[in-house]
């Protein structure tokens, strides 16, 4: 017998008052310490994202959300909100050009 599974990004309810958009793209998590951790940056809007990541990590409240581009890089500052596997929601906060 086949067992149903949930897709988690679907499960969630939807509380935000703007739809997001829609993206599959290389993204890095840039903690205060240095660390960095590798995500798909799976939706985005004005002030706020959800993030994929690669495997279980610990990761500071705090942190820096990077897109890495050719020619620049774009940063958010980013607070987590929640967590619930594999999938991070933040709330962004300024953003940066670099390059």
């Amino acid at each position: 017998m086949p067992v149903n599974r949930i897709d988690p990004l679907h499960a969630l309810p939807e509380r935000r008052r703007r739809r997001r958009q829609t993206c599959d793209l290389r993204a890095e998590l840039r903690g205060a310490g240095g660390a960095v951790t590798a995500c798909r940056l799976v939706n985005l809007d004005a002030t706020g994202a959800l993030v994929r990541l690669a495997g279980a990590r610990l990761l500071p409240t705090e942190l820096v959300l990077a897109l890495p581009a050719e020619a620049a890089c774009i940063t958010y500052s980013a607070t987590i909100l929640w967590r619930r596997g594999d999938l991070v929601g933040l709330a962004l906060g300024d953003r940066r050009e670099l390059g």
